[in-house]
């Protein structure tokens, strides 16, 4: 079987079989989801144990509210497990059948508890260019709003909340957290 290629430094932490992502109906082939100390990866392998199809997503990339992973969990005993990250740049949902719920869980914990510690360090060096680049970004607001010229980032949006499909509303680009079920939801 084909081993998944890590970049240097990158170690795994966590594995789940039989995991998909939530858009994706079941085929044949054996599908993973592996959190490494740099990134979540999720693939298939043929019959043949070629890797195939694989998406990544970077943890330093993750959303994070007082320094913990945004991510919401929805499990009850007789349903699939649905796991959905949110990253700076949207969302994505996995899901385990029954049988395979634990692995799932297993990896969740990771997330939730360690794996982020080698990205908190890249995080506070790019923390300043962050900082500068949305300075810069509401200098050319306010600019553009001194001559009339209305920008996205003032304009009302809403949205449905991609949990429980409540209404929510507001600028474009803020994460609002559902009233409701209480998710993050980016607004377009």
């Amino acid at each position: 079987m084909e081993q998944l290629k890590c970049m240097p430094g990158e170690v795994v932490k966590a594995e789940a079989d039989y995991v998909f992502p939530a858009e994706k109906a079941a085929k044949i082939g054996h599908p993973k989801l592996v959190l490494t100390n740099q990134r979540l990866v999720w693939y298939e392998t043929g019959i043949t144990g070629k890797i195939k199809n694989p998406r990544e997503y970077y943890l330093s990339d993750l959303y994070l509210e007082n320094d913990e992973p945004q991510l919401f969990v929805k499990d009850s005993p007789l349903t699939d497990m649905v796991v959905t990250f949110y990253f700076i740049d949207g969302q994505v949902s996995f899901s385990a059948t029954m049988g395979y719920k634990a692995g799932l869980k297993n990896l969740v914990s990771h997330v939730k508890n360690n794996a982020l510690s080698d990205t908190k360090s890249i995080k506070a060096i790019v923390g300043g260019a962050e900082v500068l680049a949305d300075t810069v970004g509401e200098t050319i607001n306010v600019f553009k709003k001194s001559l009339g010229i209305r920008t996205k980032r003032d304009e009302i949006n809403v949205c449905r909340c991609s949990s429980c499909g409540a209404s929510i509303s507001g600028k474009h680009g803020d994460v609002i957290k559902c009233q409701y079920c209480g998710a993050p939801n980016r607004i377009p």
